[in-house]
């Protein structure tokens, strides 16, 4: 008899000798045969099932093309993880983490180049059973360095001198300058790559300089197989795939056997699904509208619990348009926009306006914020600022240059978004207001990641994305602006570049760095970020963690991105009800 959805255990139930005495009381039917004294008749462990939903797809489970980090998270790990709840690192498939003080981590004063040594665990295997060596550590590096393949950031990579693998179990890498993140990469940093199953075609693709079978592979979408707590089992859809609990995680077997995994974009369906309870838990699905209605219907039955934190970003950003490359323009344009009110209509409140790019719960949070120059509303210092970089309203009240250019430009956001559109409605109006023509070219989501629109656009574009100081490097150093050469990719696509900023990122991400003086390089770049003000900080996005009654697990996390996936610990998730 089934009986719902409860934790996987084993129920005892009568003893075959209480069955004999029950038969012995019929004379209908004989007795059963016995069993040896003391022997009990066991139900089969119950299985426990779930399903989640997101809100975006992912084309591939490993370093290139258009992946999410939480979904890869379940079928994938790295040699080390992070508590999202207190950002403690935490080994996972290593024994330990590398730490000076056990002399795993070292730094070579004359030369600088720093070595770091980490210790796999015994007895590890790929989901199809074949033994994992640090030699697929070793081949993953190797191919994501290759310039041929398209990852999409190689900051971590790119600072690795070389790796040995003096046995199975050892990985010794050489960084060529002191990194403080040396010892805590995530796995959307650098990670494993099965040798087993890849070499052979990436040897090939080398060979023939043709790389089309390596990077269409079936293993990095349909066919992939990690080392994570859960394996694929169903990825001919990737907005509905399946996977099973995985026995040799190197944590333990996850305790839910079973996951669907669904992709839905509209709020009104994510709302439909959980109250209806077929779903159990939602990542960046639904908005907040959805999630008001859940707390008034939903949560005050008793149902679930809705979470809703500050955590990520939301900007309109600049990036070819040489208008928005004055300063005083950028400034101007922000202080026309009623941030507090795009609080208000995007996240009920909810949320707070947003100054600078660093997360609300950093520590270091409330000294940044004194130092940082800020942007309040105000049109007429709009206006001011405006006129004084030489644009003016014309006769149809847009603003126009000496030239007689019209101050037009698009605004590029994600087509069928309702967060999205509201934001950009709310401003657009702003723009308005002090005479910018504004026009929608909105996209589809598959056609923003296309190549021939990533990176890059005429006007302005909405964009997200971390607030982690562990990212500064990827979004905010000139190295990774997006440039034709690295067909489009770097996340810095505002096109920011700053000398004593890069220099700062530079000194922050040095191993060499005491912490107090990494407290202080936070405070200086969010110093120097303001005063530039290379892009339009809105608010900050909410990070929304329905989890239904009898899920435990799913907690509110303090970071977002590759070094705080949502479901850090889905390992050891449980199922009550």
């Amino acid at each position: 008899m089934t009986c719902g959805n409860v934790s996987r255990r084993t129920v005892p139930t009568l003893l075959l000798a209480v069955t004999l005495v029950l038969a012995a009381c019929s004379s209908a039917r004989p007795a059963p045969p016995t069993q040896p004294s003391g022997a009990a008749l066991q139900q089969p462990a119950r299985r426990t099932h779930i399903d989640i939903i997101g809100g975006e797809s992912t084309e591939t489970f490993w370093l290139f093309g258009a992946r999410d980090s939480t979904q890869t998270h379940f079928v994938d790990t790295g040699l080390t993880s992070t508590n999202a709840t207190n950002l403690e690192v935490f080994p996972v498939l290593v024994e330990e983490v590398p730490s000076f003080e056990k002399g795993t981590w070292t730094i070579d004063d004359p030369s600088g180049r720093m070595r770091v040594t980490f210790k796999l665990r015994p007895n590890l295997r790929w989901h199809d059973g074949t033994p994992f060596t640090s030699a697929d550590f070793k081949f993953g590096w190797e191919v994501a360095v290759d310039p041929k393949v398209p990852v999409a950031e190689r900051t971590t990579v790119g600072l690795v001198e070389s790796i040995e693998t003096p046995d199975d179990r050892t990985i010794v890498i050489n960084w060529k300058a002191p990194f403080r993140f040396g010892a805590a990469f995530q796995k959307q940093d650098m990670r494993q790559l099965a040798r087993h199953l890849m070499e052979p075609v990436y040897r090939e693709a080398v060979r023939t300089d043709d790389y089309t079978q390596f990077l269409n592979h079936a293993h990095f979408n349909r066919e992939f197989v990690g080392i994570g707590p859960y394996r694929l089992t169903n990825f001919a859809d990737p907005t509905d795939w399946s996977m099973e609990a995985f026995d040799g995680f190197a944590l333990g077997r996850p305790k839910i056997d079973s996951i669907r995994y669904r992709v839905v974009e509209d709020e009104n369906a994510v709302l439909t699904s959980f109250l209806a309870d077929a779903v159990h838990v939602s990542f960046a699905a639904g908005g907040i509208q959805a999630a008001m209605t859940l707390k008034e219907q939903w949560e005050s039955a008793g149902r679930g619990k809705v979470n809703i934190t500050p955590l990520s970003s939301s900007y309109v950003h600049p990036s070819l348009n040489l208008w928005l490359q004055d300063d005083r323009v950028r400034k101007g344009l922000l202080h026309a926009i009623d941030r507090q009110e795009v609080n208000n209509i995007l996240y009920g409140g909810y949320s707070q306006v947003m100054n600078m790019p660093l997360n609300p719960y950093d520590p270091r949070f409330p000294q940044a914020d004194q130092a940082a120059t800020k942007y309040p509303y105000d049109v007429a210092r709009a206006q001011q600022l405006l006129e004084s970089a030489g644009w003016r309203r014309g006769a149809d009240g847009v603003l126009a240059n000496a030239q007689g250019q019209r101050f037009s430009i698009e605004y590029r956001a994600q087509a069928g978004s309702g967060p999205q559109g509201r934001e950009q409605a709310v401003v657009i109006d702003a723009w308005k207001q002090v005479g910018v023509d504004t026009q929608i070219a909105n996209l589809s989501s598959s056609a923003l990641r296309d190549p021939a629109n990533r990176g890059r656009w005429a006007g302005v574009a909405r964009g997200g994305g971390n607030v982690s100081v562990a990212e500064w490097e990827e979004r905010w150093h000139s190295g990774s602006i997006p440039i034709e050469e690295k067909r489009w990719l770097g996340d810095n696509v505002s096109r920011y570049s700053s000398l004593r900023v890069d220099a700062l990122i530079d000194e922050l991400n040095s191993a060499r760095t005491p912490r107090a003086r990494q407290d202080q390089i936070v405070v200086e770049v969010m110093r120097q970020w303001t005063m530039d003000l290379p892009t339009f900080p809105l608010v900050y996005s909410v990070d929304i963690l329905p989890v239904k009654k009898g899920l435990n697990g799913p907690v509110p996390r303090v970071i977002s991105g590759s070094h705080g996936v949502q479901n850090w610990n889905v390992y050891e998730w449980t199922l009550t009800e």
